[in-house]
């Protein structure tokens, strides 16, 4: 994680792996399901916080910081690769009840075919959204929203003032005043702080898991940790990845 550097696998359970040849799947599938190790355990092996968290305030620089701070101007403004608020989408016809059916599913292998999560950077175009999408300043819009959300069926809905005013008050230096100042400094205002939290991970693979169940004689470390960074210094971190095009496993 320091210099970027791939983690290389780290860990995975042997019954989500694919049949060895001359191996049935069955076999591992009825494995997994009897196999008693595969239950969860009564009994935890907590570490504490210590694998969990990582202390980097005192660290010298990484390397991408180096980099970062020798960059000029136009280099760490450049932006992502794509900017989704700008993409090309595919809307559905607006209903005014939800269609049968709806919301129209697919199978996750699918989605991953048009557009792998190792490629987040190349989104299908035009991006066929399937999901309703209903107009916040449109009042007979609105009531249709209303409709789906007594059903219980997602939808999405834009041109939301508060969304829209927020998108505009929350640059990285507002948001950086409100979660770096120093709680002395609040205590002056009289405001409470707002709290934050970085991970970092060895590559883009994210899984829950729980801390008290976690064993890493077995299993090695998490699939995240929590760090020290400021709000300010993951900003930049995050321009920085923008800019040189970071691959998703550093």
């Amino acid at each position: 994680v320091r210099e970027n550097v791939h983690g290389g696998i780290r860990w995975i359970k042997d019954h989500l792996l694919r049949e060895l040849p001359g191996q049935e799947p069955s076999k591992l599938l009825n494995h997994a399901a009897t196999n008693k190790q595969r239950r969860p355990s009564k009994i935890f092996h907590y570490d504490g916080n210590i694998d969990f968290s990582v202390k980097r305030k005192f660290e010298a620089p990484m390397a991408w910081e180096t980099e970062w701070s020798q960059m000029p101007e136009a280099a760490q403004t450049k932006g992502p690769k794509v900017d989704y608020t700008k993409h090309d989408y595919h809307y559905p016809p607006v209903h005014e009840s939800p269609p049968e059916r709806y919301p129209f599913l697919e199978p996750m292998k699918e989605l991953f075919r048009r557009w792998p999560q190792d490629s987040l950077d190349d989104p299908p175009s035009p991006f066929v959204e399937q999901l309703q999408h209903f107009d916040f300043s449109d009042e007979a819009q609105r009531a249709m929203a209303v409709k789906y959300r007594n059903a219980e069926l997602p939808f999405k809905v834009y041109n939301v003032p508060e969304l829209q005013a927020a998108g505009t008050k929350w640059t990285d230096a507002y948001l950086a005043n409100n979660f770096d100042t120093p709680d002395s400094l609040y205590k002056l205002r009289k405001v409470p702080r707002s709290k934050g939290n970085c991970q970092e991970s060895h590559d883009n693979f994210f899984a829950f898991f729980t801390p008290m169940g976690w064993t890493f004689n077995k299993m090695g470390p998490p699939p995240f940790r929590s760090n020290d960074w400021t709000f300010q210094k993951w900003a930049d971190h995050a321009h920085y990845a923008d800019s040189v095009g970071l691959s998703f496993d550093q």
